[in-house]
């Protein structure tokens, strides 16, 4: 009976411990694509270079505590890979791995930072996209920035921070796609 009651509560512990295992973030943009074509047919090369100095999108401070961090599901360099190529080629851009139009896209900034207290956080996010565009005769570099935050009682709810970090994420890439003077140069 004793042994029972002891496998049953180090079952649970064991249970709980999982279950409050740090989870990835989910980096899934919904962009709403403008309709009509603004392209047409221009090839252009797309890469993306993570410049960020560690690759955790999540932070979560709290006091005489080592930081908490969760890093993407999926590396953000190939999720904004795939949603660049998909966007611009609904756009009319044919995206092939050598044109003569190579856009490079930098992270440069892609953080949720919470600090946690007892009862209440606070959280900033910052993501900061910087677009280089080469072809024979010139270079365009333009550089998009989002910022936000937010705060509430208790403990920060990463699934709510994590939706939040997409839709500015989402905004940000609808500023990029479209941004006349990238639109200009391509043509």
């Amino acid at each position: 009976m004793i042994n029972k009651k002891i496998g049953f509560i180090i079952l649970s512990l064991l249970l709980t411990a999982c279950a409050s295992q740090t989870s990835q973030v989910i980096i899934a943009p919904e962009i709403m694509s403008a309709s009509g074509t603004k392209y047409q047919g221009q090839p252009v090369s797309i890469k993306v270079q993570d410049m960020r100095s560690g690759t955790h999108v999540l932070q979560v401070l709290r006091k005489d505590k080592a930081a908490q961090l969760h890093s993407s599901q999926e590396a953000m360099s190939g999720v904004l890979l795939n949603t660049f190529s998909q966007e611009y080629k609904k756009q009319g851009l044919t995206v092939t791995p050598a044109a003569n139009n190579e856009m490079t896209v930098f992270i440069d900034a892609a953080l949720i930072s919470v600090q946690q207290e007892m009862l209440k956080y606070k959280a900033n996010s910052h993501i900061s996209l910087r677009i280089q565009i080469e072809n024979s005769k010139q270079t365009l570099t333009k550089t998009f920035n989002i910022r936000g935050n937010s705060h509430g009682p208790l403990q920060a709810d990463i699934a709510v921070l994590e939706r939040d970090f997409n839709q500015q994420l989402a905004k940000l890439i609808g500023q990029v796609l479209a941004s006349e003077d990238i639109q200009q140069f391509i043509r």
